[in-house]
């Protein structure tokens, strides 16, 4: 498959799961920095020092995909491959975080929880074409060149 067939359907991936991760895990993250800063009154510093580290994690995830998605989309499979470390350990760190706060949510299920729950679903959409963005980053067989060997010429 050519490389601007292959950035067409990563486009559309990108459009059916990545849109409404982007919508559903950013707003959540968004909710758990506005409210670790603007906080209810009961809440102590401990709580409010995880909320907001807990949202910035679960924010580093659509950031990453976002980067990702835009050098893939323009540059290709070199754009992922040069687009670095960063965005790659942001995406991992806030899917990571969305798997802890569901795990979280379901043993500790109360009424109410329903739309949270759904909003962290969505927030974990991310990770299909995430996957797609690192199956697409990995050197083909074909691209790679020869490993050099030593030989000596006797």
């Amino acid at each position: 498959m050519g490389e601007g067939r292959a950035q067409r359907r990563y486009a559309i991936l990108a459009l059916a799961f990545g849109v409404p991760g982007l919508a559903g895990g950013g707003a959540l993250a968004l909710f758990g920095i506005v409210l670790s800063v603007f906080g209810p009154h009961y809440m102590g510093l401990s709580e409010r020092l995880l909320t907001l580290a807990f949202g910035l994690a679960g924010a580093a995830a659509p950031a990453g995909w976002l980067w990702l998605s835009v050098a893939y989309l323009r540059r290709g499979r070199e754009g992922l491959r040069r687009a670095g470390v960063v965005p790659w350990i942001g995406l991992l760190l806030g899917l990571l975080t969305g798997l802890f706060v569901l795990a979280t949510l379901l043993l500790h299920w109360q009424d109410g929880g329903r739309q949270t729950v759904a909003l962290v679903l969505a927030g974990l959409l991310l990770a299909v074409p995430a996957a797609a963005l690192a199956a697409r980053a990995r050197p083909d067989a074909k691209h790679t060149p020869p490993a050099r060997t030593l030989t000596t010429d006797e």
